[in-house]
């Protein structure tokens, strides 16, 4: 997301190309003039070359108070921006006509012959539609420049609200851990203090705070290796252990070469938590619950099943929002560019798999 910084850097080169197009004009205009009344042969004297050489100034000088001015009454399109920077040419070119002539007539010998043309409407009107033209065209260049900036910040501020939206989106996604989760582990740590096993209550709880610490600390579309949401697993798998004693077995197989992998942060937890629930949780022996990474195809393949022997196979509707959410998160993350599947296994128990770009830790 831009920041503030970013946002300021933009505006500074806006104002520099302002600027810089003031300059260009105007000296693009003064050397004009300079080489025409050279290869015309008039009013070629140092004197007036000296006068052109001011009036540029002038022009540049005052243009830059139009833009200073102009900036303090921005808004609207772009037709509005061009008819304030037109009216504010008409008026600019009285006084640039007028150093004009006042620089021609104290440094140049063109006035001396007839010096009633100075300022008068004879000569005055024709040199401020000659100005004019420069003065219009600066006010159009204004205009485009100011009229692309404010698309281009529009654009921004829709790209920043739909980014604010997704985040949103992710996070309420990937905050859906089940609350049940946390009841639960806290009822069994607390049955283990009734119980008199201080020691294990106690590491209970600070499996449980660093298994919230991992959930709380990436931020929604923060990817993490592989390596560390397994671990993430392992430390909600533990705690599970609690709950269920003896029942509860896992095996976590991840191939080396998968390690260093980038998922999305705790994209496995809706699919354990769902063996535990749906599992463990509906039976009475004892459960295994694996976690399987390997790649294939350069692709990374994660599997997460367990082998419960329940008296009914839950339906996909009583999985609750967890699966869908994934999909929906996943989605957003990737693009489309994953697979996903659920479903019961013919041996007993169920399985989810995914399909996901293997992206590795070095190129993040």
């Amino acid at each position: 997301m831009p920041t503030a910084s970013s946002t300021t850097g933009d505006q500074n080169r806006y104002e520099r190309m302002m600027v810089y197009l003031c300059v260009i004009i105007w000296v693009a205009h003064g050397a004009i003039q300079a080489g025409r009344a050279v290869f015309l042969g008039s009013t070629s004297d140092p004197g007036s070359m000296l006068a052109r050489a001011c009036t540029t100034a002038a022009g540049v000088i005052i243009t830059l108070t139009m833009l200073a001015l102009l900036r303090r009454f921005r808004g609207g399109g772009i037709l509005d921006e061009f008819r304030r920077a037109a009216l504010a040419s008409l008026v600019a070119c009285v006084p640039q006509t007028a150093l004009n002539e006042t620089f021609f007539k104290l440094w140049s010998a063109y006035y001396e012959v007839k010096p009633e043309l100075y300022l008068s409407a004879s000569e005055f009107i024709p040199t401020y539609f000659g100005f004019l033209w420069i003065f219009m065209a600066w006010a159009a260049l204004y205009a485009a420049l100011v009229g692309s900036e404010s698309l281009r910040l529009q654009d921004r501020a829709m790209a920043d609200a739909r980014e604010a939206a997704q985040q949103a989106r992710l996070a309420a996604l990937r905050y859906q851990i089940q609350p049940h989760f946390l009841f639960n582990a806290l009822n069994a740590i607390s049955g283990l203090i009734g119980e008199g096993r201080a020691r294990e209550a106690d590491e209970a709880l600070l499996r449980l705070a660093a298994f919230y610490r991992h959930t709380l600390a990436a931020a929604p579309r923060e990817f993490v290796s592989l390596t560390a949401e397994v671990d993430a697993q392992r430390l909600y798998l533990s705690i599970e252990e609690v709950r269920f004693s003896d029942r509860l077995k896992t095996s976590i197989v991840v191939a080396p070469e998968t390690e260093g992998a980038l998922v999305p942060s705790l994209i496995l937890q809706p699919f354990v938590e769902n063996a535990i629930k749906h599992g463990l949780a509906c039976s009475t022996g004892t459960t295994v619950v694996e976690i399987r990474a390997d790649c294939e195809g350069g692709r990374l393949r994660l599997t997460i099943c367990d082998d419960a022997r329940t008296e009914s196979v839950p339906a996909v509707t009583g999985l609750g929002r967890s699966l869908p959410n994934v999909r929906q998160r996943l989605d957003m993350i990737y693009d489309g560019d994953f697979e996903m599947a659920y479903g019961p296994r013919a041996e007993g128990g169920w399985r989810a798999m995914l399909s996901l770009p293997f992206d590795v830790e070095a190129t993040a």
